[in-house]
């Protein structure tokens, strides 16, 4: 499948999982913590990076550090501090596999949980083992990803890598609630809505080390990963003026070329949901909103300077619904 016909998908998937989300995002620069609480009980303080020492009734486990291991064929994905994916285990980490978990793009790697005769081992590390070239992942509240670190492991460690970042986006027809309709009225509505796929500029990532990729910020606040010693560890971390300036820039330089494209003109109009949304573009009379829906990365193997692997990772926004 061409790289053409794979960006047409990602973006119809995107598009169908955000239409029944009405809430605006029309600036995903928010000022909230995205910094990850965790629901288990720490015992008592420990060293930055050094895996979570919990209590489960009498028993003491050792939680590893919170990331997304993704193995393709020829190289593993880490996106570190972020899990994107609900794992098959029981929080109890009792080892009971759970059946309900969508594994239609990707296996566990449940068998390497222990040896021959059944003893757990400790270097185990919960991984998705990749059936296709793209994967899903989503955020949730306290998971997002903003300047997360992502590593990759590669078999052949004489190869290279390119990482490249972008939003898809949306551009949606909202129905305006303060119009008084019957039931009848609000499904013939909703049925011509109109919707239209986007995505923004491509944007190469950074190599903060051979194999480590930073991903962009997309909110103020945020748990950083960084590298020390050859040791991934987490930091408190705010984005720089800097950096939250780069975002504005490309959200602007966006709008300037969504709204030149579709004619979107200016309004107004508060509508009466639970978040009292303000709409401000339309064209015509139609009310419109402008979304980020996910975040694309696509990750280009490279060997001898030529392109042998194209991998993409999509992971949808939270955004509360």
């Amino acid at each position: 499948m061409s790289s053409k016909k794979i960006l047409q998908l990602i973006l119809t998937i995107a598009i169908v999982l955000c239409i029944g989300c009405q809430r605006s995002k029309v600036k995903q620069v928010e000022q909230k913590n995205t910094e990850s609480k965790g629901t288990v009980k720490v015992v008592h303080r420990r060293p930055r990076g050094t895996p979570n020492i919990v209590i489960s009734d009498d028993t003491t486990i050792v939680v590893p550090p919170k990331e997304t291991r993704i193995r393709f064929k020829n190289f593993t994905v880490v996106i570190h501090n972020f899990k994107g994916y609900e794992s098959p285990y029981k929080e109890n980490d009792s080892g009971e596999y759970s059946d309900h978990i969508d594994t239609s793009e990707y296996s566990f790697n449940e068998t390497e949980r222990s040896d021959a005769d059944g003893n757990a081992l400790p270097s185990y590390r919960e991984t998705l083992i990749a059936k296709y070239d793209t994967v899903h992942l989503s955020e949730h509240v306290e998971e997002t990803i903003n300047n997360t670190l992502i590593e990759i492991v590669p078999n052949d460690k004489s190869e290279s890598f390119k990482v490249t970042w972008r939003y898809l986006s949306s551009l949606n027809e909202v129905v305006d609630d303060n119009i008084h309709r019957s039931s009848k009225e609000w499904d013939k509505a909703y049925s011509k809505t109109v919707h239209y796929q986007e995505a923004t500029k491509v944007i190469a990532l950074k190599d903060s080390g051979k194999f480590f990729f930073r991903a962009s910020p997309h909110t103020p606040d945020m748990v950083q990963i960084e590298v020390k010693n050859g040791k991934v560890v987490p930091v408190n971390f705010h984005n720089s003026k800097e950096q939250i300036d780069i975002e504005q820039r490309y959200w602007d330089e966006d709008m300037r070329r969504v709204r030149a494209k579709y004619r979107l003109k200016d309004t107004s109009v508060k509508l009466r949901d639970d978040y009292e949304t303000e709409v401000t573009l339309a064209i015509g009379r139609k009310l419109f909103m402008y979304n980020y829906d996910a975040h694309l990365f696509r990750i280009d193997r490279i060997r001898n300077s030529k392109v042998v692997e194209t991998k993409y990772l999509v992971v949808y926004i939270s955004d509360g619904c």
